[in-house]
């Protein structure tokens, strides 16, 4: 009896750990069940089927965000498109994306202007003696700035965890 409470106690918790495991699935497939490609007709091996799929191109994406063509193709066209643009920036390119400030409203003054917080996405350039910069705005409808001049943009004046916070609290991005 005593060796029968031993295998017991030890039996007990990888046995909630797969009872665990099983709920999880099973909660996925009856919640999922209107979302997974049903192919079969089996829901367990639908939801496997889709789960394979996802992983594909998962591995697909990762593949092609590790290419230079990708980088490429990123900078010279998906740049532009406000929020698919902000997105692709920050998690494919693969340089240090400098945090500015963007005066994107003129004012009396420098300090009454609007300024905006944004990524400079491309090293800054000369063109007739005068220096320009790529910007993108940090918003849900964040514009790109294909050449602002040096008044109009500024390094940031707070630590970069100051602009996050005021960002992210604001629900801009």
């Amino acid at each position: 009896m005593k060796q029968l409470w031993q295998w017991f106690k030890f039996g007990i918790p990888p046995l909630i750990i797969t009872c665990i495991f099983i709920f999880a699935w099973h909660l996925i497939q009856n919640n999922i069940s209107d979302w997974i490609l049903h192919l079969v007709g089996n829901i367990f091996f639908d939801s496997l089927i889709t789960l394979a799929i996802i992983f594909f191109f998962g591995c697909l994406y990762g593949y092609m965000v590790s290419r230079a063509w990708f980088e490429n193709l990123v900078k010279d066209y998906l740049v532009s498109i406000p929020i698919l643009g902000l997105l692709l920036v920050i998690f494919v390119l693969k340089h240090n994306l400098d945090l500015v400030e963007v005066r994107t409203t003129w004012g009396p003054t420098p300090e009454e202007s609007n300024w905006e917080y944004g990524f400079e996405t491309r090293e800054p350039w000369f063109e007739d003696g005068i220096k320009w910069h790529k910007v993108h705005t940090l918003c849900w409808a964040g514009k790109l700035y294909s050449r602002i001049g040096d008044r109009n943009i500024m390094k940031c004046r707070e630590p970069a965890h100051k602009v996050w916070m005021s960002v992210f609290s604001l629900g801009l991005l």
